[in-house]
């Protein structure tokens, strides 16, 4: 075979005559060194918006069955198997089917995000407190519990006042978000590791609604590290939509690859879907993103690196947003946002602190939430 450095991509001739080319951010964004790849839980640990969209190789090298590739400026090392990068060859057009979803109903979405926040002992005793503390949830995506005590609040209790049970994923009815080594993990989301900003279980063909954090324990050396950070997706959408159309078209019109394989559980759950997903007249329905199960396949040659760009512009413009609120947990915090529209993400921290920072979380379907609201408003009006 033969391999040659372009001034965009790898070309390749493989023995047989067929001829490879891949983008050399593409390439960087496929790495499974250890440092960039947890073979185990075949997850992520980056966000390929942090890699330069004009990155170049310092060294190529063909060894045996493999091509090897130093990278500027840090001269990191990624290699890739010959077979693999045949079996992954989109310099051929491809098809890029998305799946299709009926229309899920938006109404009651506000296109601002306001912080807000409500006391546990209020929204636990009164029905006016609840449904006021529920209608913020819907409208603004974003609500925060907190617990003058200091102490978490019954777990139990919680779930049912607010909804009754929670929306059960692969996870159970719910997790703890402790650090698990790395060899037993089956998520990037149970390590010390920083977290980019990202919806949950993107790979669900309809992913949770709502997800909620519930702080059990914050000891004194655990406050403010792991904070986490919220955004909501929507007005920057819009924004996007307006100021950079090129882009939003491409990001809700080609469809990218979200997968988790959970051998533990025989599943490898898959959804192709577009970044940003329109109802049938156009508006913005849902947001999915999660860099570490996010894979660009069945996408065209020359369509790889304008999906690129427009991801790095989106990732940008969130993180640039006014909307970001960071939150620095105490022990009974809470806070539940709408999983559809608001990205999250986390500080890295020590990893020894799986004993300072103890968070549980889960997820409530829409359905129960406004179940909930409408009984707790008869109440009152009662």
């Amino acid at each position: 075979m033969k391999i040659k450095e372009g001034d965009d991509a790898l070309e390749v001739v493989f023995d047989d005559g067929v001829q490879g080319k891949y983008h050399w951010i593409w390439l960087r964004d496929s790495c499974t060194c250890e440092e960039c790849f947890n073979t185990n839980a075949k997850q992520k640990y980056y966000d390929p918006v942090h890699f330069d969209l004009d990155i170049r190789p310092s060294k190529i090298t063909l060894e045996d069955n493999f091509i090897k590739i130093n990278w500027k400026p840090d001269n990191h090392l990624s290699q890739y198997d010959i077979t693999w990068l045949k079996n992954n060859n989109y310099y051929k057009d491809k098809p890029n089917n998305v799946q299709q979803l009926e229309n899920v109903e938006k109404s009651g979405f506000g296109a601002s995000f306001k912080n807000h926040q409500f006391n546990f002992e209020y929204i636990m005793n009164d029905s006016k407190a609840l449904s006021e503390s529920i209608d913020c949830l819907i409208s603004s995506g974003l609500v925060i519990f907190k617990n003058d005590s200091g102490n978490p609040p019954d777990y139990d209790q919680v779930v049912m006042r607010l909804a009754g049970f929670t929306d059960r994923s692969y996870f159970g009815d719910y997790f703890d978000l402790e650090t698990k080594p790395r060899a037993s993990t089956d998520s990037v989301s149970f390590s010390a590791k920083p977290l980019h900003l990202h919806t949950d279980i993107p790979y669900y063909i309809t992913p949770p609604d709502f997800q909620f954090l519930l702080a059990l324990s914050v000891s004194e050396q655990g406050l403010g590290k792991g904070a986490t950070q919220f955004v909501d997706g929507l007005p920057v959408a819009e924004h996007m939509r307006q100021n950079y159309p090129e882009e939003f078209e491409t990001l809700s019109t080609v469809g990218v690859t979200y997968r988790a394989p959970y051998p533990w559980s025989s599943k490898v759950y898959e959804h192709v879907t577009p970044i940003i997903k329109l109802d049938q007249d156009g508006r913005i329905e849902s947001l999915y993103n999660n860099p570490s199960k996010m894979f660009f396949e069945n996408i065209s040659y020359d369509q790889m690196p304008i999906l690129y760009r427009a991801y790095h512009t989106f990732k940008r413009l969130l993180a640039e947003s006014q909307t970001l609120y960071q939150h620095r947990w105490q022990t009974g915090d809470m806070v539940i946002y709408d999983n559809h529209r608001i990205f999250h993400g986390r500080d890295g921290f020590d990893d020894i602190g799986s004993n300072q920072r103890l968070l549980r979380g889960g997820y409530f379907k829409k359905v129960e939430l406004l179940a909930t609201k409408k009984y707790h408003d008869q109440v009152h009006l009662t």
